[in-house]
């Protein structure tokens, strides 16, 4: 059994300084580092911040215009030949965005930042709902038939996108697998 817990501390050994460069990009470059407030700042964050912002601008915020809508459309009892109801639907997206690595976050974070870092969790929060809003119309959008089965998400969207070649959506299969990799250390 120590053989087992050997490998998988020496497999975290391996994946956490990538891990550190790949969540860290630019911030540990001295000339980005050196820019005020947003020096210490990395691309990722940036880049889901920015987005979000960019998402709500453009559907004129999407997640306060819609949000009795959505109420009202997933309570009702309406089931489907080709799927789920729109609240097995709710509940299936919010067991997947909600486990142990958001709990532990906040409470890391509070811990960490004090009562302010939950302010600022709400504000990435409210614009996050915009990118997880256009990223669940895309996947509706895209989604393929196999069989008796739909098919969907970021390589199939993001294939027919960027031009719909193959080699795009086994990148985005591959670049999906890298992060999930390199994600490991920060959810543990």
């Amino acid at each position: 059994m120590n053989n087992l817990f050997q490998s998988i501390n020496d497999f975290f050994a391996f994946i956490q300084p990538i891990a550190d460069a790949v969540w860290g990009f630019p911030t540990q470059l001295t000339w980005y580092a050196k820019i005020p407030l947003l020096g210490k700042r990395s691309f990722a964050v940036l880049l889901l911040l920015g987005m979000g912002l960019y998402f709500s601008l453009r559907t004129g915020f999407i997640q306060t215009l819609s949000f009795s809508r959505a109420i009202q459309i997933m309570m009702r009892r309406r089931t489907s030949d080709t799927g789920i109801s729109a609240f097995a639907s709710f509940m299936l997206g919010l067991a997947m965005r909600s486990g142990p690595g958001n709990i532990v976050g906040v409470t890391g974070a509070i811990t960490v930042g004090g009562p302010g870092a939950l302010f600022w969790m709400w504000v990435a929060a409210f614009f996050g709902m915009a990118t997880a809003f256009m990223e669940a119309v895309l996947a509706q959008l895209f989604k393929e038939k196999k069989g008796n089965d739909y098919v969907g998400g970021l390589p199939f969207y993001g294939r027919r996108i960027l031009g719909n070649k193959r080699i795009v959506g086994i990148f985005l299969s591959v670049a999906f697998i890298v992060y999930a990799l390199f994600n490991v250390p920060i959810q543990t």
